[in-house]
């Protein structure tokens, strides 16, 4: 089975698709601009008027919808001018019907406001640069692009670098001066006292090499001196700290085991 790439391609619209489109964009910019119907009286209502009849002569049918058009953005244009310009219309060239969105939005004089306001894509604005343009695409793009990470999981990096391992240092709690150092002892969490092994099984005691060897770890790690010929310690356990204590229950144990 193939792969499915799951990055967004921008596809190509054919041209009754980019005459739909551009026949959606003139109806939301018109009602913004003048509501259900054209004025009457009005040039600039007028030439409005054949910028959106000029999508609709590229479509089937266009005599009769350019003519429903007419009588529904402009009732008071009477039927010999309304026939008048449907005529002129269709005797324009196709080039003419479908302007470039540069030269749309510089006749409509669209700006880069209402362009954004109403989500219009196949006019370009007028008071924008295809420099500018490009760089708010690019912008636009970065925006999603940061969403789609912050969706999948993401930290942003003010927080990433704050938990990072340069600047919490765990090699500090566990007691190694650097970083190579505890990375090479396999990276412990906690700095903790060296095991002592008291036997080589679960029930079999320890030898006495192995009492030996611990010995001298528990005689490092306490630093203190112990005599080989002492074989208890001394009386008044009372006075002894609680942890000394314990540490002479487990010399104890040593001594019977060797």
């Amino acid at each position: 089975m193939k792969s499915v790439s799951k990055t967004r391609r921008r596809v190509k619209l054919s041209d009754e698709g980019m005459r739909r489109r551009r026949y959606g964009d003139l109806r939301r910019l018109f009602r913004d601009r003048y509501g259900p119907t054209f004025p009457d009286h009005d040039d600039a209502a007028r030439e409005d008027l054949r910028e959106l009849l000029l999508p609709i002569s590229l479509s089937p049918h266009a005599d009769l919808k350019m003519r429903n058009a007419i009588e529904v953005w402009a009732p008071w244009v009477s039927e010999d001018e309304a026939q008048e310009l449907v005529d002129d219309i269709k005797l324009s060239p196709r080039w003419e019907r479908m302007p470039t969105a540069k030269k749309l939005g510089e006749r409509l004089n669209l700006t880069y406001a209402q362009r954004a306001k109403l989500d219009i894509r196949t006019i370009r604005a007028c008071d924008i640069s295809e420099a500018g343009m490009a760089l708010i695409r690019k912008q636009k793009k970065r925006q999603r692009d940061r969403l789609r990470r912050k969706l999948r999981g993401a930290k942003p990096r003010a927080e990433y670098l704050a938990a990072s391992i340069s600047q919490t240092k765990p090699w500090i709690a566990a007691g190694f001066n650097t970083r190579r150092t505890w990375e090479r002892d396999g990276k412990p969490s906690v700095a903790s006292p060296r095991q002592i092994k008291l036997s080589t099984t679960e029930h079999e005691p320890a030898t006495a090499g192995e009492c030996e060897v611990a010995y001298s770890s528990l005689a490092s790690s306490l630093c203190v001196r112990l005599s080989t010929a002492t074989t208890a310690w001394p009386a008044g356990t009372s006075d002894i700290w609680a942890e000394e204590a314990a540490w002479q229950s487990t010399w104890d144990n040593l001594e019977a085991a060797a």
